[in-house]
This record gives structure tokens, sequence and C-alpha cells, in this order.
């Protein structure tokens, strides 16, 4: 692996664990980061050439909340034999009868025609598309480029909010030229937030057997993060009474990149994904179908 360039380790694709327990559709909105190579020894020094990203909620959980539910009914409070039992479970949900998206892009460098190709990879597998329209006729998705600021979208309906309130829903922070897998990489991670998909590593089952000080170490001395966020951010579990879904799977796109140095089991190691995984088609698929 060593003696690989760059390029060539950005573009392996090896599945290191799979069927365990996946879900999607929380009520909350995040930011992210998108993926590579996946192997036992996949390294910190790797993961730290790639940005790293926190988990942002609404400001006001209860405005974004009565969107979620005047965009789908069944985005409301229910108790249901998924165990969906209180406020705060409320998913974002956008109305599954929906057979179109509008995406709008704030400024329009050339690499927004990029971009927005580069998002209808997820179309094949899903009876959704992808609109994209001007900033004026309005939109579901605002993607804005602000260099040197991260990659992150809000998830799923929480984009309404978002727009209203910070007015972009998405942003994307390549600074200087970008590599297409980068490109591909990012976009399919930031607009699948933006279709209702949260981290893969937060999910229930994900099992992952975190070093828990080597974790807290990485993060406070990179990025600053105090415990409490890295908690949510990285270490976190969501419950089986916030998100639903299909089997957790460390080959999709969602998930973050676990290095060796972050694990105690190198089996749990899990690199920067490219590309759609089988899992993420299913899944994706059974939301619009």
């Amino acid at each position: 692996m060593e003696s690989q360039s760059r390029e060539n380790v950005v573009e392996c694709f090896i599945v290191v664990r799979l069927i365990v327990d996946r879900r999607f559709f929380i009520g909350a909105s995040a930011a992210c980061s998108c993926f590579m190579c996946a192997s036992n020894s996949f390294s910190q020094e790797v993961a730290e050439s790639m940005p790293s990203c926190a988990i942002m909620t609404a400001d006001d959980q209860l405005a974004s909340d009565k969107i979620a539910e005047s965009e789908w009914g069944g985005n409301a409070p229910q108790n249901d034999d998924m165990g969906f039992e209180a406020s705060y479970s409320l998913r974002k949900r956008w109305n599954p009868d929906r057979r179109e998206i509008r995406v709008a892009f704030l400024t329009n460098p050339p690499i927004a025609d990029h971009v927005f190709r580069a998002a209808q990879g997820w179309e094949p597998y899903m009876k959704l598309k992808f609109k994209r329209v001007n900033v004026r006729d309005g939109a579901d998705i605002y993607a804005r480029f602000a260099p040197g600021q991260g990659h992150y979208s809000y998830i799923g309906t929480d984009c309404r909010w978002g727009y209203a309130n910070d007015g972009h829903t998405m942003s994307f922070g390549w600074e200087g030229s970008v590599s297409t897998t980068d490109l591909r990489r990012v976009t399919l991670h930031e607009f699948g937030h933006a279709l209702g998909l949260v981290h893969e590593h937060h999910v229930p089952g994900s099992d992952i057997s975190w070093n828990k000080p080597a974790v807290y170490d990485y993060y406070e001395k990179k990025y600053g993060w105090s415990k409490e966020k890295i908690d949510r951010n990285i270490l976190n579990q969501y419950t089986r009474n916030e998100v639903r879904g299909t089997a957790y799977d460390a080959a999709s796109i969602m998930h973050y990149p676990v290095p060796r140095e972050h694990v105690i089991d190198p089996e749990d190691v899990v690199g920067w994904n490219s590309n759609l995984s089988q899992g993420d088609k299913i899944l994706i698929g059974k939301m619009w179908s």
C-alpha cells in the first residue's frame, strides 16, 4: 500500500465489513466528509490528508420538525412497530411520492456542472430525479462553493430550514484543483445527506471497536474539538428509535474513514469509499420505489 501513488490509493475499493444493521432518517442535520480505500492498514496519516467535519443541528428544532411534517405526514411523531415514540425521533424524509428534487447553485463556477452530473449518480437507483434550476425560481437544495470551509449538507427536509436560516443547504470547500475521484466521492456523499441519509458509522449495529483515548486525542489536537463534540460526531450511535434502514455497510459512500490507530480490532478499519455501494443502491431504491 505504501508504495502506491495517492491516486491509486483513492481508486482502491475493498469491502471490509458488511451485514450488521444500518439505519437512516433522523431529526438532526449533518455536516460531513467523503472517502477512499478500505483496508486494515489504512492509516491516520492517510486519513489526515482529507478534510473532516462536524454534525450540525438546526438551531430551532421545533421549526425544522414542523417543516418536516409539512413535507410529509409520516415525519410526525408516532408510536409504531419500529419504535418511533417521541418528538426527538421525528424523521426528515422528503415525501416519498416526490419524483423531483430541485437543485440551485448560489454561484455558478464551471465546477458546478461537474457536481450536478456527479449527483445524478444516485438517479439510476431510485424513482427520483434532480432538476437544476435558477435560484430565483426556488429550489429544495441550495449549494454554495466556499473554498477552505469544508464539505457539508443538511439532512433531508432540514434543507428547507437551512436555506431559510443560513442562506444555503449544502457547501463544497475544495481549494485548487479537484480530482475526478474526489469530486465524485464528496458530491455523492453530500447529496446522500440531502436525500435523507446519515453517517454510516453512527448507525445501530456498526459496533466499531473504537480506541476512545486515541480518538479523543486526535480530534482534540487536530481540530480543537471538545469531548462532547467528539462524542457527537464520531463515537455516539443513533438508537433504533431515531433511524431506519437496511444493514450496516462499511462500503457505503456515507461512511467516515476509520484509520487503524482509532480502533482496537483491525477488521474495523474503513477507508475513503469513492463509489455507491450495493447497500447504498438498495437503500435509496427503497426510499423512492
